[in-house]
């Protein structure tokens, strides 16, 4: 069974996150869930730097998690709502969360949207 960092990763990478990023050396468990995952940001750089990527794993995930429950970084009621129940696997993340989650497991924050 996919944990649920593994869950909203895959949901980032196949449907949420493809507007602002590409995705390559993806690394998937024995039920195609996607375990890690080089992120790298697609275009140029809004602050006019050079190409950027990040390695993401499930503990990224965790962590952005964490910073949006705990209210570190600042996000809407709807996307907030999405993680209630995150500890008790009774979440509904949807492909918008999940883009939400892997920003800010890659930048820390919200940068698009």
């Amino acid at each position: 069974m996919a944990t649920a960092s593994v869950e909203v990763l895959t949901t980032a990478v196949e449907t949420g996150s493809g507007y602002w990023a590409k995705f390559d050396r993806i690394v998937r468990d024995d039920q195609a869930f996607v375990t890690s995952v080089r992120v790298i940001e697609d275009g140029t750089r809004i602050d006019g730097g050079g190409a950027f990527s990040k390695f993401v794993e499930g503990q990224h995930i965790e962590q952005a998690v964490d910073a949006i429950r705990s209210g570190k970084v600042n996000v809407s009621r709807l996307i907030a709502g999405q993680f209630v129940g995150w500890e008790t696997d009774e979440y509904e993340v949807d492909a918008i969360g999940a883009d939400v989650a892997l920003q800010i497991a890659v930048f820390g924050e919200i940068k698009y949207g």
